[in-house]
């Protein structure tokens, strides 16, 4: 299979800039700016289809996995920590606008790929099915060549690699052999992630494991142990374990026996039936909580009892555990880990947890003097003294916004946006507000605003499924800060009119 018969038919080339209908060209670039910076490749038009035969991949390139494929890349590319999870590969040399590969584990039943349009049918083996879709990059981001691989009926990978500045012919070349080595690896059942991925480099081997006896668990963090913290639930580690997960597996794995204990949230919670399969235990405050084990094998082909743990809060979000380890150690970390689970305080504006993030430190009520505003009948807001509204949902203060800008946009529903909550990645927070189901918010890093410029951004799902960003930039970091707070504060969904 190759990029050779790519033919670049118009899908539409406004699908993904819907918000200069009614704006300058000022506010165009700015929401551009904060929406790419946040949202990667989700806003791309412009796509084509593939053809060809496969191409071998070089014999030199490392072989590496995450979100449930794996694939081969370049010798002298890296894992760049912390820019997309499960992972994002870049050249060593670091240098600026160069290329990069990515790969995102998406909900299969709302994932946006391939900007809604009709992608080409690719062969990936182990793969449910998978498409293949091209985009031009405006202005000078370079190419951009897609493949969503359906892992199960849940879950698909998002799999991109920017061709930055590397050539038409060389980025094609390129994808071309990374296609070749690409496939699914491991079990295709297991939930979409949300701040740590659904990682697969170990190997099942179809054989069911006996449990340890679940029915008379500790209770509390035992004596030398260590808590560490995840997406809303509380864990406890053995003295002696890694402070931090391992970057690629997204585990905390023991130096010593190979054992692994992983945690994901569990994005189909819901879905889950009260008597879900598996052996029960008890854990306060969950309506679910059980475990079922199998048998793995890791990459040096040490066999492995797995041990799944799912536990879902009382009405709310629901999260599965990994616990690996050689069978002679299991009931030893098994018994008091399940014993030290907890879950984290709901947030309530002092610092807990909202669907599963942090809640935005700095959430605050609005100033008397701020002046109240509503976008699309839908929701009512308080913006800064400071602005000026310049037309419904935009607020500037200096000329085309220099000093400060907010916009609030409601997406066109034809457009395909999937609810952001399938895009969560380290360090976003959110925010409680009635009549939404997801609101995530991100204090965006990589600007073009200058060392003082602050720009937050917040992307909100109704309950009605329509999909709102906020976003707000201006001078002064803490200033901006404090004020991003007090906006998201204010927020209030009003009942269709």
């Amino acid at each position: 299979m190759t990029t050779e018969d790519l033919g670049r038919p118009d899908h539409g080339a406004e699908a993904g800039t819907g918000t200069g209908a009614r704006r300058d060209k000022a506010r165009r670039t700015a929401t551009a700016l904060v929406l790419l910076t946040m949202l990667g490749a989700g806003g791309l038009s412009a796509c084509s289809s593939l053809g060809g035969t496969s191409v071998a991949a070089s014999g030199d390139w490392a072989q590496h996995s995450a979100g449930g494929v794996s694939f081969n890349l370049p010798p002298d590319w890296e894992y760049q920590e912390g820019l997309s999870w499960p992972g994002s590969w870049a050249p060593s040399d670091g240098a600026e606008g160069g290329p990069s590969f990515t790969v995102e584990t998406l909900d299969a039943m709302s994932a946006d790929t391939g900007n809604g349009a009709q992608g080409k049918a690719v062969d990936v083996p182990g793969a449910v099915e998978a498409e293949y879709w091209h985009h031009d990059v405006p202005p000078e981001g370079g190419d951009q060549h897609e493949i969503a691989v359906t892992l199960s009926e849940w879950t698909l990978a998002k799999v991109v690699l920017t061709a930055g500045d590397l050539s038409d012919a060389e980025s094609r070349s390129m994808f071309d052999q990374v296609v070749a080595s690409l496939r699914v690896e491991g079990d295709d059942d297991f939930e979409v992630a949300g701040s740590f991925g659904p990682y697969t480099d170990l190997t099942p081997t179809g054989a069911d494991a006996e449990l340890p006896d679940l029915g008379d668990l500790p209770s509390g963090v035992p004596d030398g142990w260590d808590t560490a913290g995840t997406t809303g639930l509380g864990i406890a580690l053995p003295g002696g374990w890694p402070g931090e997960p391992d970057v690629e597996s997204a585990a905390w794995i023991h130096p010593g026996t190979g054992a692994r204990i992983r945690v994901d949230e569990a994005a189909s919670a819901d879905k889950w039936e009260t008597g879900r399969e598996g052996t029960p235990f008890t854990m306060e405050g969950a309506d679910v909580a059980v475990a079922s084990a199998s048998v793995v094998t890791d990459k040096t082909g040490q066999e492995l009892v797995e041990v799944q743990v799912d536990v879902r809060r009382e009405g709310g979000s629901g999260y599965t555990a990994f616990v690996d380890a050689p069978a002679a150690v299991l009931p030893d970390l098994l018994i008091p880990f399940l014993g030290s689970l907890s879950f984290e305080p709901e947030a309530g504006g002092t610092g807990g947890w909202v669907n599963g993030l942090p809640e935005y430190p700095d959430l605050a009520d609005p100033p008397a003097d701020w002046a109240e505003d509503t976008v699309n009948g839908r929701l009512r807001l308080a913006a800064p003294a400071r602005l000026e509204r310049e037309s419904e949902g935009f607020w500037i203060q200096g000329t085309h916004g220099a000093e400060a800008m907010l916009d609030v946009y409601f997406y066109p529903e034809d457009i395909g946006m999937d609810a952001p909550t399938q895009e969560q990645v380290p360090g976003q927070t959110s925010v409680r507000v009635d009549g939404a189901t997801s609101v995530l918010v991100e204090e965006v890093k990589d600007h073009d605003g200058g060392p003082d410029t602050f720009v937050g951004v917040a992307e909100i799902v109704l309950e009605t499924g329509e999909v709102c960003s906020i976003s707000y930039h201006a001078d002064g970091i803490e200033k901006s800060r404090k004020e991003f707070g007090q906006i998201l504060g204010s927020l209030e969904v009003l009942d269709e009119s």
